[in-house]
């Protein structure tokens, strides 16, 4: 039997590929007959649902709808039209941000956690309020860092917010690695990753054009072997 998991995906900026990891992990996820449900926690700059390739109408359920009682839970989630198990749950706009609670995101995400083996949570980047929103009912935390210096540096202070938040159960997944750089210095190790951050690597992303051209991601598995060994390497420390 599956052990029901809350998984937050964090980064310390924006632009280090969170978005594209949390919806791999959902799909290899779902592709091992899994129920995940995704969530987009990035209010405002929301774009899961494109990432999946998963259409929402102007007239669609999300996040705030359910707080506010407009719908039920199972109005608000989408399921996707190619993976049964795998379900997605969009914020809401900008504008709303401020008017979903820490507590009421907690409560949507724990009954959400009853009814799926994963849920996973897209986190926005930077440490505020939404970030603390975000992260607070996760019992797992990945943090996804690029191996360059400036994301490594925010990477720390993000994982120092965690701590200071309660949060111990942190792994790193690195994105973008490119191996000949690494060979001649120009990129870090991940060795070096864990020495400075002091918490295990959990799995390597190689730089792969496919994961930033608009590909679709559910059938992107199907040509790129090494790419989906990769994810299952995470889904397997996960």
């Amino acid at each position: 039997m599956v052990e029901k998991k809350v998984i937050a995906v964090v980064s310390g900026k924006g632009g280090v590929g969170k978005t594209t990891i949390t919806a791999n992990l959902g799909i290899v996820l779902a592709l091992d007959y899994n129920s995940v449900c995704l969530v987009d926690g990035d209010f405002g700059l929301n774009n899961l649902d494109c990432v999946l390739g998963v259409e929402t109408s102007d007239n669609s359920y999300d996040f705030l709808d359910i707080v506010e009682g407009n719908c039920r839970l199972n109005q608000a989630v989408n399921k996707d039209d190619m993976l049964e198990t795998l379900y997605l749950l969009t914020s809401s706009t900008i504008n709303s941000n401020k008017l979903v609670s820490k507590d009421n995101f907690s409560k949507l995400i724990q009954k959400l956690n009853k009814v799926f083996d994963y849920t996973i949570i897209d986190s926005p980047a930077g440490l505020e309020f939404s970030f603390e929103r975000a992260i607070m009912p996760a019992t797992k935390i990945i943090v996804v860092v690029t191996p360059t210096i400036t994301s490594l540096v925010d990477a720390s202070k993000t994982i120092q917010k965690l701590k200071s938040m309660g949060k111990f159960d942190i792994v790193v997944v690195v994105n973008r690695l490119v191996d000949k750089y690494v060979k001649s210095g120009d990129m870090v190790t991940v060795s070096q990753i864990e020495e400075l951050l002091l918490v295990p690597v959990i799995g390597v992303v190689h730089e792969n054009i496919n994961l930033c051209v608009g590909k679709n991601l559910k059938t992107l598995f199907n040509k790129d072997k090494s790419l989906l060994k990769e994810f299952r390497i995470i889904v397997e420390r996960v």
